[in-house]
């Protein structure tokens, strides 16, 4: 659970650790990493009682998959998306995925990387692909989004997309921005999920300054709806560049985001695999309430890259908010000052 700020913190910056909002690690240790090296950047399905996870993994450039019957014990996993070398716009690299199952078939939306020698001058661009069974990839040759606009600068990253049924149309939540963690998200709605119309008021999403846990950029993000809201988990990053997730909501899933009083829900623990930081929430509805698949790291691939494994949160209950007259977990302190007058980055 959250630690107590534990009175007045003069002016120093907070940084939380562990857990809040109703959210539990199962576990002390990462379920997928290990001698598999960097994996990152999920999605998950459960169909008859079987999970199925799609993964960035950064030794082979390209998507896996595995299976499993608890979400905590996977099987090894089998590449089943390489990068597409014949696509200018894929061909170093391919991650990032979000799967769906509609009509019969496997959906799935990624990023493709062209990674030049000086990273600060690749670009990444969201692809699409279908599947009848989820390994073997039909992939569509062109982007189906790249960025365009001035706030998206030379990245997409995370797409995360939800057929609404009652409007008929697929929506994705993405990020946009710099190459080394983009720096906020926009909206896009489509009726196929290949031709994407951009939201005019984009981005929907951006950093809240007021607090340092969030202080610089705000990013892949998965968003689930209940029948009222629609509820965002994002990645907050600070002016240290550590990162923690959040969780904030909405009615329409665009205007008027409501962040959670006990934010961040999820960040790194002291001493722990994810002690560096945690990324890239993916949350999966169950019978007993929420589940959490999410990237942390604490140790180092060599040659300045992050080493970054998957762990699992839990979440009892569906009751994802508290009651606005209830006690607070995280007792984080007006941080304002701190972002306006330290040298930490924020701009």
């Amino acid at each position: 659970m959250a630690e107590e700020n534990g009175g007045n913190m003069g002016r120093y910056k907070y940084i939380p650790r562990n857990t809040a909002g109703g959210w539990e690690k199962e576990g002390s240790s990462p379920v997928i990493g290990g001698a598999l090296g960097t994996v990152f950047d999920c999605c998950v399905r459960e169909d008859n009682g079987v999970f199925r996870i799609w993964y960035s993994w950064r030794p082979a450039r390209g998507i896996a998959m595995a299976y499993s019957t608890d979400g905590i014990h996977w099987s090894l996993p089998q590449l089943v998306m390489p990068r597409q070398i014949n696509l200018s716009w894929a061909k170093d690299e391919v991650n990032r995925p979000c799967v769906l199952y509609r009509n019969g078939k496997y959906l799935m939306w990624f990023i493709g990387m062209v990674r030049p020698e000086d990273f600060e001058y690749g670009h990444t661009a969201v692809g699409y692909a279908e599947s009848m069974d989820g390994i073997h990839w039909d992939v569509y040759k062109e982007p189906v989004m790249v960025p365009e606009k001035p706030w998206e600068k030379s990245s997409l990253y995370c797409p995360h997309v939800i057929w609404d049924d009652k409007k008929s149309v697929y929506k994705m939540w993405y990020s946009g921005g710099e190459q080394y963690e983009c720096d906020c998200i926009g909206y896009a709605e489509s009726k196929d999920g290949i031709h994407w119309e951009k939201y005019g008021g984009n981005p929907v999403f951006t950093a809240d300054k007021s607090r340092f846990w969030e202080a610089l950029k705000t990013e892949a993000c998965c968003v689930i709806k209940d029948e009222e809201y629609y509820y965002m988990f994002y990645l907050g990053i600070s002016a240290d560049r550590m990162s923690a997730i959040g969780v904030a909501r909405s009615r329409d899933g665009i205007s008027r985001w409501e962040r959670h009083p006990d934010n961040p829900v999820v960040a790194g623990t002291d001493g722990g695999w994810d002690y560096m930081g945690v990324c890239k929430p993916f949350v999966l509805w169950t019978e007993e309430g929420y589940r959490m698949w999410y990237n942390g790291c604490n140790q180092s691939e060599g040659e300045g890259q992050i080493k970054e494994e998957i762990g699992v949160a839990r979440h009892k209950g569906h009751k994802l908010w508290p009651d606005s007259d209830g006690p607070r977990e995280r007792n984080i302190p007006d941080e304002e000052f701190v972002c306006r007058d330290l040298f930490l980055g924020c701009r």
